[in-house]
């Protein structure tokens, strides 16, 4: 494979973890992002889903390490397979997805259907009483711990689902039989559909809207909007679709995103910069080789009842990133956890990968101008044959929060069947 010129980034990526475990081809990754629950899950064709506890050091440190601390890296991190999920699927499990409280678990397959997991109470129970013990330590403990549970299974599209994912809104919210599970939770399907289904109450799920006709071909990807009920997809008709619930009717497409040249396959909003903020930019990934940056480029309005006033909506591509050499199958954004520019607000850090078997990491930077949407991009590391001579299929950053640790680390899967833990870290 040609290699792009050799050049020195101001970051490089280190391993600090290898897991293995599955059997074939893993698919999707997806971190715990509650900080009581810090568990690493990954899919497969094997149809089973692996979970992994994690804790960072003791003492976090940006630092990168050099010579004879490199080999003590990987200690610095402690992972470790907790459960295997047998899940029952009888076809690849596809795509995995955690609620915002990090409760429940969706597996989605081949198969047509999507199961929904939560740890078993009981479990946790008697393993809180048998150890009397109520201190943080022991309850985030508890909360990685135990059996999983298959508590409903979604069924409705008529082919392979492709991807499942939850919203991180909490307006329409409501008790599981286990805590608080999401509101909204979106597959996407070969059948060219989009699904959505509401959490109405005690474990049961309804569905409230089927999306047919408005992807001409497969749709590949979902992400849902951090704070509000907006939908986007990707397809194999190169093109993106932007969703919003009509209160008085249905759920509709409101923008159509073109640019891309080929299959969109991966999808990701940029995070909420602060609570009171608003997500600006959409970063998608496509098998023509780029990523591109979306800005929403109008003034947001809210209409009646709060909702978003989409039929004023502008949204533009922004920025093309080149930097991969074939297909780019997976995009994550997470937060920086170095400084920016003071003339820039930090936007966060872009992960791609693809079927090049390369990790880029690229900065990201929004003017502070407000006349202005166009980022600043660069990119700052870059790390070939992550998985050997194996296609990377996914990657994601890590969480953040307020705990501290993990700042910088990302993992990748492949069809080496292995996920593989990474530390972005500055370069002397």
């Amino acid at each position: 494979m040609p290699s792009l010129p050799e050049i020195k980034y101001p970051y490089r990526l280190e391993q600090i973890a290898e897991l293995t475990g599955h059997e074939d081809k893993v698919w999707s990754i997806s971190w715990n992002p509650h900080p009581e629950h810090p568990l690493l899950a990954s899919c497969s064709s094997d149809k089973s889903i692996r979970l992994y506890a994690y804790s960072p050091p003791s003492t976090p440190s940006s630092s990168p390490s050099t010579g004879s601390e490199r080999k003590d890296k990987e200690s610095e991190y402690n992972f470790r397979h907790v459960s295997t999920i047998a899940t029952g699927h009888s076809k690849t499990v596809r795509s995995i997805a955690w609620t915002n409280d990090g409760r429940t678990l969706a597996s989605a397959s081949f198969d047509s259907t999507v199961g929904l997991w939560e740890r078993s109470p009981s479990n946790a129970d008697a393993s809180s009483s048998a150890s009397g013990d109520d201190s943080p330590e022991t309850n985030k403990e508890l909360g990685v711990s135990g059996e999983w549970e298959l508590t409903t299974t979604l069924e409705g599209p008529d082919s392979e689902i492709k991807s499942v994912a939850f919203s991180t809104s909490s307006s329409s919210t409501s008790p599981s039989p286990y805590g608080n599970v999401g509101g909204l939770v979106a597959t996407c399907s070969r059948d060219k559909s989009v699904w959505i289904w509401e959490n109405v109450g005690d474990g049961e799920w309804e569905t409230v809207s089927v999306i047919m006709g408005v992807h001409s071909q497969d749709v590949k990807c979902l992400a849902w909007y951090p704070g509000e009920d907006i939908l986007a997809s990707g397809s194999y008709d190169d093109t993106i679709k932007l969703y919003i619930d009509d209160p008085q009717d249905d759920w509709y497409d409101f923008a159509t995103l073109e640019g891309h040249t080929s299959t969109v396959w991966s999808l990701a909003w940029e995070p909420l910069p602060s609570p009171s903020s608003s997500t600006r930019y959409l970063a998608s990934a496509s098998d023509d080789k780029s990523l591109r940056i979306w800005a929403r480029t109008d003034t947001p309005k809210k209409g009646v009842l709060g909702h978003v006033n989409s039929s004023d909506q502008r949204w533009e591509c922004v920025k093309v990133l080149k930097g991969h050499e074939r297909s780019v199958y997976s995009v994550s954004w997470g937060h920086s956890p170095f400084s920016t520019d003071s003339s820039y607000e930090d936007a966060g850090w872009i992960a791609s990968t693809g079927s090049d078997g390369r990790i880029n990491i690229w900065s990201i930077k929004a003017p502070t101008n407000p006349t202005s949407h166009v980022p600043l991009v660069e990119l700052i590391a870059s790390h070939e044959d992550a998985h050997g001579i194996y296609d990377l299929n996914a990657v994601a950053w890590a969480p953040h929060t307020t705990t501290g640790g993990m700042e910088g680390v990302l993992a990748s899967c492949g069809d080496d069947g292995v996920v593989r833990v990474w530390k972005v870290v500055k370069n002397d």
